[in-house]
């Protein structure tokens, strides 16, 4: 047999490609990003991952090199205190500092509480107005 490849479609996605690709990935770019940097459509790593174990392996590795890395680029702030769980000195102080600036926390206007009565003054009540008593007979009928 010749060296030649065989029958149908050239490789797409070969050797060069592939370490480019992981090259971008462990490098902190998105799929979508290494993908173009490759020169390869962003759904052939994809495929490629689930015919070839080696190679979803060394993906998977990059994948979790390459979230550290954006972690690592990515600025202390509020973003990265929520988000992702980071507690130092610097993210809590401008957690804080958002969060007491936030509409929420500002105090409302209430409206004034109505004055009160002083304790010696007399507060006078309505009195009812008087009920006429009904008849018995009329009493009787109703209930009938």
């Amino acid at each position: 047999m010749s060296g030649r490849p065989g029958r149908g479609r050239p490789a797409v996605f070969d050797e060069g490609r592939r370490e480019k690709y992981l090259a971008a990935i462990t490098g902190g770019m998105k799929a979508h990003e290494a993908a173009v940097r490759a020169g390869v459509s962003r759904n052939i790593p994809a495929q490629y991952a689930k015919t070839d174990s080696a190679f979803a392996a060394a993906l998977a590795l990059a994948k979790k090199k390459g979230r550290a890395q954006r972690l690592d680029d990515m600025p202390h702030n509020v973003s990265r205190y929520v988000n992702y769980g980071c507690r130092c000195p610097t993210c809590r102080a401008d957690a804080t500092k958002k969060r007491a600036a936030s509409p929420d926390r500002k105090p409302k206007a209430r409206p004034a509480p109505a004055p009160t009565p002083a304790s010696h003054e007399v507060i006078h009540m309505p009195k009812p107005a008087p009920q006429t008593p009904t008849s018995l007979p009329l009493l009787l009928v109703r209930a009938s």
